[in-house]
């Protein structure tokens, strides 16, 4: 019951965001953007090592989202932020699958290089601190696909991992290429849909 109701504030949470975000209410909209993962610490049971490494991961990523809010806006800050939150997921995935997969650590690191060339010609100053986080989301991706075949609730942190790849490419293009290419919402929604099932890789027990 709690955990439905939680789930409930967490859709609510997202909407009530997306409102006031189209409504450019910038203070109101940085506060309700910490909602979601506030909500799923709270639906997080700390019963073992890889739920307590994921719940350390999203302290983090909640510290980013602060500093990446509407009325902050700290880049480096909030980048260096969801660099921790990716160690701690990579430590979470390596603790339950240390298998090497190999074809796709090739495939996520070819996708980071080709991002980073995307990239590399506008980020300026911010070129190795955008190089290192790359390399560790990339890493993040491999690990969480390494497992993917071994249980339900791998392949639920396997698909958060895309989604987050997705979301962070989508700022990257945004934050560097095309400013004024507005994706905000579709960033946030591929955001929320990697933080919601790399939670849900914590309750699946198969």
């Amino acid at each position: 019951m709690k955990r439905k109701i939680l789930l409930t504030l967490f859709i609510l949470s997202v909407i009530c965001f997306l409102v006031f975000f189209s409504l450019h209410y910038k203070l109101a909209a940085s506060i309700l953007k910490t909602f979601p993962l506030i909500i799923l610490l709270l639906m997080i049971r700390l019963k073992n090592v890889y739920n307590k490494l994921i719940f350390s991961g999203f302290i983090f990523s909640l510290a980013g989202d602060i500093f990446l809010s509407q009325s902050i806006k700290m880049f480096l800050p909030g980048l260096g932020c969801f660099f921790i939150s990716q160690i701690f997921y990579i430590l979470a995935f390596v603790k339950k699958c240390k298998l090497p997969a190999y074809v796709w650590a090739v495939l996520s690191y070819l996708y980071g290089t080709v991002v980073f060339v995307l990239l590399s010609s506008y980020t300026g100053k911010l070129t190795i601190p955008v190089l290192i986080y790359i390399v560790v989301i990339a890493t993040m991706l491999w690990r969480s696909a390494a497992g993917y075949k071994i249980s339900i609730a791998f392949r639920y942190a396997f698909y958060g991992a895309v989604f987050f790849v997705v979301s962070d490419t989508i700022i990257g293009i945004e934050q560097f290429i095309q400013p004024k290419f507005n994706t905000s919402y579709l960033s946030i929604l591929t955001y929320w849909a990697a933080q919601f099932l790399i939670y849900r890789s914590t309750v699946e027990k198969k």
